[in-house]
């Protein structure tokens, strides 16, 4: 696999699976600054593509099955729920929580809670900078001890 597919590769996962991007990166032997550099860009990608997306999609959706807020809601144990992280938390809350209920999801709420909302690319751009820079420092004692025990175990030098 040539760099740039691999790189796109990782772009790629790190919209996606932003938790795992960092130590897949690290254990294929890209060094700590490209990793936190693609991490960042593949994640802030990722959201920005998913909350446009979900614009796109929610307000296609509504136009097509037209609008509920005429009839009355009967609030479940989950809707109680959304409705209390949306109050409490708000975009910058949720954005937060992008690593452990990925980006895609994270950026789908936003866009269903918080529709053309001129912020939320900002927020999460914002936000991913830590998460990514922390991914990648949290990833890179785990990933070398795990690379020698294979190394070990397969007796590769």
């Amino acid at each position: 696999m040539t760099h740039i597919a691999g790189i796109a590769l990782f772009v790629l996962l790190a919209a996606t699976k932003v938790l795992l991007a960092p130590g897949i990166m690290l254990a294929s032997g890209m060094g700590t600054i490209e990793t936190m550099v693609i991490t960042y860009a593949g994640a802030l990608l990722g959201a920005t593509i998913f909350y446009y997306f979900g614009v796109a999609i929610f307000g296609w959706w509504d136009k097509l099955v037209g609008n509920d807020k005429v009839k009355k809601h009967v609030f479940s144990t989950k809707s109680r729920a959304i409705v209390k992280v949306k109050t409490h938390t708000g975009i910058i809350g949720i954005a937060a929580l992008a690593p452990i209920i990925s980006i895609p999801i994270s950026a789908l709420i936003i866009a269903k809670f918080f529709p053309g909302k001129n912020k939320v690319v900002g927020i999460f751009a914002v936000l991913l900078i830590p998460i990514s820079i922390g991914l990648t420092l949290l990833s890179e004692p785990v990933i070398g001890p795990l690379i020698e025990l294979v190394k070990r175990i397969l007796h590769i030098q």
